[in-house]
């Protein structure tokens, strides 16, 4: 059973407003009475409610944290750095999971509103999340889109999608080849893909779906190189490609999206296009404090740079035999 302010009270034999100060350090309290209550307090586990403090002064030290999933290593490893950019500035989260179905987000939304958090991250977008949004927008409660393309009056952080796919294909150019499958999944990356394949020569063969690469790869041996969108699909091209004879030391390189860590696991050792994960996170908890501290100001919207991570799938082009 937890201790209350009021036992405490009773077993010091002062009155409830005294505890109460003690406990915020006042000076009102003497000293050495204030250290009574401060050693019974640790003594009796006691945790002071900020409840009632947040309604008055409507700020809670929690930020929401909307995701898609947590199954999801993107997504943990985005998370851990929002706590830990959190934490160090005395803050804490409060977790919350975003669809399209309004039936499902809305309540949440509403519970985090009525524990009058004081900014929100959104780890996502999608058709609907503008609603959600607005909620709180039309509070003057900063929203800051992390790992997706904001709303009106909303911030954001993201990766460079554009440098991420110029990376992956100059890479390939680099080592020779000429003609590469690409993953058509998002319009930025594309766009970067395309830049990259216009300065080096490159032809881009398309595609949006990975069932479709083995067809496209065996049916045109000019295809050395193949681009993909996550590292996940990679993984799948990997073992599709190899359990039909192809091997991605000689008939192939290929080239995954984010860096997780089934990347660098021995049966894949996938060169890939590093996101930041952890600063995506912790990028969007310090814009939304800066938001807080000064919410006069314009959203603010920052990129961060990808990078190559080199491993074992990127090799020398060579024309394949079959």
């Amino acid at each position: 059973m937890t201790c209350t302010l009021k036992q405490l009270a009773e077993q010091l034999n002062v009155s409830i407003g005294t505890v109460s100060l003690a406990l915020r350090n006042s000076p009102l309290v003497a000293e050495k009475t204030r250290k009574r209550i401060i050693e019974l307090a640790e003594s009796q586990d006691y945790v002071q409610s900020s409840f009632g403090r947040a309604l008055q002064s409507r700020c809670s030290k929690l930020i929401g944290v909307l995701l898609p999933t947590l199954t999801s290593s993107f997504f943990n490893e985005l998370l851990q750095g929002a706590g830990e950019g959190a934490v160090s500035s005395g803050y804490g989260l409060m977790l919350g999971w975003i669809t399209e179905d309004k039936e499902y987000t809305n309540p949440q939304i509403t519970l985090m509103l009525e524990k009058e958090i004081d900014a929100l991250i959104i780890a996502s977008h999608g058709k609907n999340f503008d609603f959600y949004a607005n909620r709180f927008i039309r509070r003057n409660k900063p929203v800051v889109y992390c790992n997706g393309s904001p709303s009106e009056n909303c911030s954001s952080v993201c990766t460079d999608d554009v440098l991420g796919g110029k990376l992956a294909v100059q890479a390939l150019a680099e080592y020779g080849h000429k003609k590469i499958l690409c993953a058509q999944y998002y319009s930025s990356r594309w766009a970067g893909n395309q830049a990259a394949a216009s300065q080096y020569g490159v032809q881009l063969v398309p595609f949006t779906d990975y069932n479709a690469v083995l067809p496209l790869f065996a049916g045109d041996r000019d295809i050395t190189g193949i681009v993909c969108h996550s590292d996940e699909g990679a993984s799948l091209v990997m073992h599709t490609l190899r359990h039909h004879g192809y091997s991605d030391t000689g008939d192939f390189s290929i080239i995954g999206y984010n860096d997780l860590s089934i990347a660098s696991h021995p049966e894949f050792q996938l060169t890939t296009v590093a996101q930041q994960r952890k600063n995506l996170g912790s990028t969007a908890v310090e814009i939304a404090l800066e938001q807080l501290k000064n919410p006069g100001n314009h959203p603010t919207h920052r990129l961060l740079d990808p990078f190559l991570v080199k491993r074992q799938t990127l090799n020398p082009a060579r024309r394949r035999k079959k």
